[in-house]
């Protein structure tokens, strides 16, 4: 089983973003994301460790007692594997440990695996912003992390 720990290739993470997403960021962005100790990209490498090749990534950012995924990118042979769900795991508790209560994240309302994965983790709707994606709704949804270890 592969290992996911904190990790600071923007141009692996671009990579895989890339691959994942119609809107991809550009490595840039994650250069400019990565380095605060308040901000974390934890990944998961592939089969043969190789730094180019990440199974998955997360990308989270807290403040004081609130977090929020950034990101999340599963390359498409890791799909169904439950590496997201792991990922997820990683991050909460990297969130836990520094001491934060409730995390949220906004998703695209079309983006159905994601929805259903985010409510299989315990994350629940809050909100939704209109046409946030080029016509298509993002809907907020948020976590409670206080009574999680």
């Amino acid at each position: 089983m592969t290992e996911i720990q904190p990790f600071e290739n923007a141009e692996a993470l671009a990579a895989l973003h890339h691959r994942c997403f119609d809107r991809p960021w550009a490595a840039e962005s994650f250069a400019t994301l990565l380095g605060p100790d308040w901000r974390v990209a934890l990944a998961a490498r592939g089969a043969d460790g190789a730094i180019a090749e990440l199974d998955g990534f997360i990308m989270v950012q807290h403040v004081a007692d609130e977090a929020e995924i950034l990101t999340l990118a599963v390359a498409h042979q890791a799909r169904r594997t439950g590496l997201a769900t792991r990922l997820l795991s990683a991050a909460s508790l990297w969130l836990a440990a520094r001491g934060v209560q409730h995390w949220h994240l906004e998703v695209a309302a079309d983006n159905h695996p994601a929805l259903a994965l985010y409510r299989r983790f315990g994350f629940v709707e809050t909100g939704r912003r209109s046409a946030y994606y080029e016509n298509v709704d993002a809907v907020l949804m948020q976590r409670d992390l206080s009574n999680q270890l």
